[in-house]
């Protein structure tokens, strides 16, 4: 089977990312979102909670149950334990977005990935991949408004990512997202009749 694309999109948190994942949802591709299937293997996979757990201890556990909350606000901020957790993570989540991929028979696959270019077997896999940027008051905002986060929070979270600028580099194609949906949506359905 082959695909004709497979789109890797991927930036920063309050970027927009999701939201032009969702619109090429809208226009016929099949998206896999890697935070779900991160959230699905940090709900279920016994043997990554048990890295988890052994790596963090149980202070990012609740009754048990792996608290998302308490994992983030020990990560982020913290370079060294971000770098422990996705290399916990990150071989699960490149497994099953493989497996996708084998089975899926869409012509076009977008591949929703904040950390795209950290992930090297991703990337090889992809036709093509794309940088979702934004200005980052515009980004603090929408971090504060999703998550209940604190303007200091949202913006110590910028700070623990890739910053735009070397997505930008590393991206095939980067799409500048100011707010305005249907300004993006344009440049999207611009994108996919090319």
């Amino acid at each position: 089977m082959t695909q004709n694309k497979i789109i890797g999109i991927t930036g920063g948190s309050g970027s927009g990312k999701t939201s032009a994942a969702e619109i090429f949802r809208e226009l016929g591709a099949f998206v896999i979102d890697a935070d779900k299937i991160s959230h699905e293997i940090t709900d279920s996979d016994q043997e990554v909670l048990a890295k988890i757990k052994s790596e963090f201890s149980d202070e990012v556990f609740e009754n048990g149950v792996l608290s998302r909350k308490a994992l983030a606000k020990r990560v982020f901020g913290d370079k060294e334990a971000l770098l422990k957790l996705n290399k916990i993570l990150h071989p699960a989540i490149t497994k099953r977005i493989f497996a996708i991929v084998n089975s899926c028979d869409n012509p076009i696959i977008v591949i929703d990935a904040p950390l795209l270019f950290s992930v090297r077997e991703i990337v090889d896999l992809c036709t093509e991949t794309i940088a979702v940027c934004a200005p980052e008051e515009v980004r603090i905002n929408r971090i504060m408004v999703r998550d209940g986060l604190t303007y200091e929070e949202a913006k110590k979270r910028i700070g623990s990512q890739m910053s735009q600028e070397e997505l930008s580099k590393k991206a095939d194609r980067v799409i500048e997202n100011d707010g305005d949906i249907e300004k993006l949506r344009s440049v999207i359905v611009d994108y996919l009749c090319k």
